[in-house]
């Protein structure tokens, strides 16, 4: 709580520059719900926390980034979208989230519980007549990278923050445990209880994947802005999730 500042929710201080997003998917019950985070960053890996929330379908979320504007304080510029990143580990939504990916031009994201060669191995998987941007990532290695940022001084959330986000950040705690398979003890991150919600941890990871994928954690200057490939169509109707009861709760 700590990070708390005074700057309303969408929006950021003056200092920020590019806005990177990253989206855990969930489905329940035939229903996909996305738990998003939008971050702002700034020179040398300064980021304010623009938005959270839950929305229901990807019609909503695509409203949430590519139809809205988010903005500086002050000289209320807008900032600019340079990445999104979308979990594409479970194997029930992978099809789905790879068509977003495609259709929107983002990325999508696979977590390696164990420790891998590259934090961030970045690779094109090949989809109908393109391919899509995947990132396989150590998330050991990034949500400790995660939690050195938030115990500095230039990890920001904004004035309106709700008990939710809270909750679910500090769900995962660092432990050491005998790998059942190896006979040896390694640490990693692990939710405690067992099961319990991590989704916005998880988002707070994925927007920082897409700050790394820019190569611009240690920027000094604005970089240019980017080109988003939109294609316009959320999703195709055999796979919409999307209904007319859809709800977005920003936090």
């Amino acid at each position: 709580r700590k990070n708390e500042e005074t700057y309303p929710r969408g929006s950021a201080p003056a200092g920020a520059w590019l806005l990177t997003a990253g989206v855990d998917v969930q489905r329940v019950a035939e229903r996909t719900y996305l738990y998003y985070v939008i971050r702002a960053w700034g020179k040398e890996g300064e980021s304010w926390l623009v938005k959270c929330g839950t929305a229901e379908g990807w019609v909503v979320l695509h409203q949430i980034l590519f139809g809205s504007h988010y903005r500086t304080i002050g000289p209320a510029e807008v900032l600019p979208l340079h990445a999104v990143v979308i979990d594409s580990g479970d194997g029930n939504t992978q099809e789905e989230v790879y068509q977003i990916c495609y259709r929107w031009g983002v990325s999508a994201y696979k977590g390696a519980s164990h420790q891998v060669k590259e934090t961030i191995r970045k690779s094109d998987v090949p989809y109908e007549d393109g391919a899509i941007t995947l990132f396989y990532a150590d998330t050991n290695v990034l949500k400790s990278e995660l939690h050195r940022q938030i115990r500095g001084a230039r990890w920001h959330l904004h004035s309106a923050m709700d008990e939710e986000y809270y909750r679910q950040m500090g769900t995962e705690q660092q432990v050491t445990e005998r790998d059942a398979r190896t006979g040896r003890h390694r640490t990693h991150w692990k939710c405690i209880p067992e099961g319990a919600a991590n989704h916005y941890f998880d988002s707070e990871v994925m927007a920082l994947v897409g700050l790394k994928s820019l190569e611009a954690e240690h920027l000094a200057t604005e970089p240019p802005r980017p080109d988003f490939i939109d294609k316009t169509e959320p999703v195709r109707p055999e796979i919409q999730v999307y209904t007319e009861n859809f709800f977005s709760r920003g936090i």
